[in-house]
């Protein structure tokens, strides 16, 4: 089923496409979790953030940075990840970060590995550990995706 959903702001909250892109600038600015590489255009309140990121927590932050301005009526986020370790060496990483985080499941989780893209697979006695598992992964540096396909197996 799908659904056609437009959203309206109230007056007091429109403005114009230059007003809501000079605003986003400044906030990507001031926010230091951001970098320097993202851009944003705006079309009619709705905002595409553009560039490349290292980490995924700066992709979320610029989300996070624009999604609530006033006047921003959708948030596409197309913010790239650059990869630059080896997938031999992001699967060791989470591999440590997974016996720290989540130890007792550790032996449980299936790490695959492919240019960036990590796929987590296997079973966890809780979504907690399901959670530490892909939050490890999303850590380690050169992760530019994180497919979860784990079970919970109480």
């Amino acid at each position: 089923m799908a659904q056609d959903l437009s959203v309206r702001l109230l007056s007091d909250h429109k403005h114009s496409d230059a007003e809501i892109a000079a605003a986003i600038q400044t906030a990507l600015k001031w926010n230091v979790m951001v970098p320097k590489t993202i851009t944003a255009k705006v079309t009619s309140g709705s905002v595409t953030l553009e560039g490349q990121a290292t980490w995924n927590f700066e992709r979320d932050a610029a989300e996070r940075a624009v999604s609530y301005l006033t006047g921003v009526v959708s948030v596409i986020n197309a913010v790239g990840l650059n990869s630059q370790v080896s997938p031999t060496d992001v699967k060791e990483k989470i591999e440590a970060a997974l016996n720290r985080r989540a130890k007792a499941d550790a032996k449980g989780i299936k790490i695959d590995t492919s240019a960036g893209k990590v796929t987590l697979t296997g079973h966890a006695s809780s979504w907690h550990s399901t959670e530490d598992a892909a939050d490890a992964a999303w850590a380690t540096p050169g992760v530019t995706e994180v497919v979860d396909r784990m079970t919970v197996s109480y």
